[in-house]
């Protein structure tokens, strides 16, 4: 691999041209405000333009984005030992979004509304030795079930009156009460229909 592409060992005397974030963030100029590197700090470390450097001798190259944070650079080791990216899949996207993946990290693969990942298929992969995938990339296919919820939705709005509804009810009885055998009293001034015996109220019973 080209020394203007990769780097070797943490990339302290890499002198490429790339100047993209492992996030995809463009790097701003180490001249800029928001860097806080200076070229009379650091001489030796070739900071030119927006390209990414090492001048302070951490694992791999990086640059300053122009929120002021610093990020890794996307750049590739020479002795690079992972997985190359393999892009999203097909109506969907991948997390982190990188040009190449090291030893044991994972990409996480998610598919666009509307649509689900196949079946038999992972969202999550690692990157394994010798530059393999733990799995093949996943596939997305539109989630029928989830569409024809939103077409009913919007078919069947709030505002519009139900036509032809079939409600049907479920419950449990809870207790049932034998009216035959229930006792009623009646005060002294309560005049009772004709077939209750006047004798029972007199004496002030219950019927």
């Amino acid at each position: 691999m080209s020394p203007t592409v990769c780097y070797h060992g943490n990339g302290i005397n890499y002198r490429g041209t790339w100047s993209k974030t492992t996030s995809g963030a463009n790097c701003v100029e180490w001249s800029a405000a928001q860097a806080g590197y200076y070229k009379t700090e650091y001489p030796w470390a070739n900071l030119d333009n927006n390209y990414c450097r090492n001048p302070t001798g951490l694992d791999r190259p990086f640059c300053l984005t122009e929120d002021g944070s610093q990020e890794d650079c996307d750049v590739i080791p020479c002795n690079f030992d992972g997985c190359w990216d393999r892009g999203p899949p097909n109506y969907g996207k991948r997390s982190p979004n990188k040009r190449f993946y090291f030893v044991d990290e994972r990409v996480t693969y998610t598919c666009n509304e509307g649509y689900t990942l196949k079946s038999g298929y992972t969202s999550e992969v690692r990157c394994m030795p010798a530059g393999d995938w733990q799995y093949d990339k996943p596939s997305c296919s539109v989630n029928h079930r989830r569409r024809l919820q939103e077409e009913l939705l919007e078919i069947y709005s709030a505002s519009l009156a139900p036509e032809n509804v079939v409600i049907n009810f479920t419950g449990a009885v809870e207790q049932i009460v034998d009216l035959a055998s229930t006792f009623i009293c009646y005060s002294s001034n309560y005049i009772p229909p004709l077939d209750i015996g006047m004798e029972l109220l007199m004496e002030g019973k219950c019927i």
